[in-house]
């Protein structure tokens, strides 16, 4: 399998290593039909090189999904879907040279779904590309910026710059890239993306989510495969009450805050209340207590 950057404890779960079998074997034997060389994109990409899928997509899943350089290219043929990329199509080969296939490159791959899912979803699969795990963010970054930036015109452009305009690097996961989307768009701030917390008494260093610095509000999202076993629970307590013996108040977060229409509307409205009157609470003495507590990474 080729390297594409990310670690395995940063999205390689069983459930995309399945996903991705199943559709490597559905590109591969879509390829020995059409006995030339496809190249995979979109969805199936994402699928193949195992990044986290976002929600609410258009494509169908029913179908594998292959570039076409050009109109001229596109052709029908059973079980497969052809689209037109104007775009430079950078490709990698995964699999073995006798049984393996093409398939775009990831920068490319989350690029091209810009055009089917929302410009909020553009931005987590951006934020997927320089995660704080992953060994080829720089250059993810750069080239994602070159190709958004050009003056060719492709499908779904739009949101493709919206997305480069709000990605963050050194993210951890999905939820975190959405549950920060969700503060931004409710304007509650622009958080800090997992800055490094370090206890001046012990010097002890954690890792925080998102961090509101202004009002001293922590978030940290409560993922269960990641916050189940005793190790991490007695860590996640040490950790809080590091936060709270400088006055920071740190907040926990589930997925149900971020898609249940309900529970979100509540959890936004707490949240303002909270920060509202912290802000008029808050000295200038314990603001800059905040700012000292953290190193933002780069």
């Amino acid at each position: 399998m080729v390297d594409f950057g990310i670690s395995h404890r940063d999205g390689y779960s069983v459930e995309l290593a399945k996903i991705a079998d199943a559709e490597f074997l559905r590109c591969l034997e879509a390829t020995q039909r059409s006995r030339r060389e496809l190249v995979f994109g979109f969805i199936s990409a994402l699928k193949v090189l195992m990044i986290e899928l976002p929600r609410g997509y258009t494509l169908s899943d029913a179908v594998v999904h292959v570039c076409a350089p050009d109109q001229q290219h596109r052709s029908r043929m059973r079980g497969v879907d052809f689209h037109y990329w104007s775009m430079p199509l950078s490709v990698v080969r995964v699999g073995s040279d006798r049984a393996g296939i093409l398939v775009a490159d990831p920068v490319t791959a989350c690029l091209q779904m810009s055009a089917f899912c929302s410009r909020e979803e553009s931005t987590v699969l951006f934020d997927w590309l320089t995660r704080r795990s992953n060994s080829q963010k720089e250059e993810n970054a750069q080239r994602l910026e070159e190709l958004v930036e050009t003056q060719r015109k492709f499908k779904g452009k739009e949101h493709a710059r919206w997305a480069c305009a709000h990605y963050k690097m050194n993210t951890d996961s999905s939820m975190e890239s959405r549950f920060r989307l969700m503060l931004y768009e409710n304007h509650l701030g622009e958080p800090m993306v997992n800055p490094l917390f370090v206890d001046p008494d012990t010097q002890r260093m954690w890792y925080m989510d998102l961090v509101l610095i202004e009002a001293g509000l922590v978030f940290e999202y409560q993922g269960k495969e990641w916050h189940s076993s005793e190790q991490s629970l007695e860590n996640d307590s040490e950790k809080s009450l590091a936060m709270h013996k400088y006055g920071l108040m740190p907040i926990a977060v589930v997925s149900a805050f971020v898609f249940d229409p309900v529970k979100r509307k509540k959890f936004i409205e707490s949240v303002k209340l909270i920060k509202k009157e912290r802000e008029k609470t808050l000295t200038d003495e314990q603001k800059a207590i905040f700012v000292n507590l953290f190193r933002e990474l780069r």
